[in-house]
């Protein structure tokens, strides 16, 4: 469940290409990516973190969210090469 006790607060780098950051988060199991509204209405169930890189890798570049079904963290990245973490991904991020 999405609550601001569990993604409450964030965390943002903006750096050329901070999307690849996401690819060294330390996650094992299925990842959620969800696309911007404007961009597409598709959700897309990946079963690694791995895969999802391929993925948005092979993609046009659009605004995505990527997280985990157990909403433990919640990547966000924009057209402006912002990264946003919440929740556990504010502490990678670390920024």
């Amino acid at each position: 469940m999405l609550t601001t006790e569990s993604l409450g607060g964030c965390v943002r780098l903006t750096e050329p290409d901070s999307w690849e950051r996401v690819g060294d988060f330390p996650w094992q199991g299925h990842v959620v990516i969800f696309a911007n509204p404007r961009d597409s209405r598709e959700m897309l169930w990946v079963c690694s973190l791995e895969d999802a890189m391929i993925i948005l890798a092979e993609a046009p570049p659009f605004d995505f969210l990527l997280t985990a079904q157990d909403c433990s963290f919640l990547f966000a990245h924009d057209q402006y090469d912002n990264l946003f973490g919440c929740g556990i991904a504010k502490e990678f991020l670390g920024v």
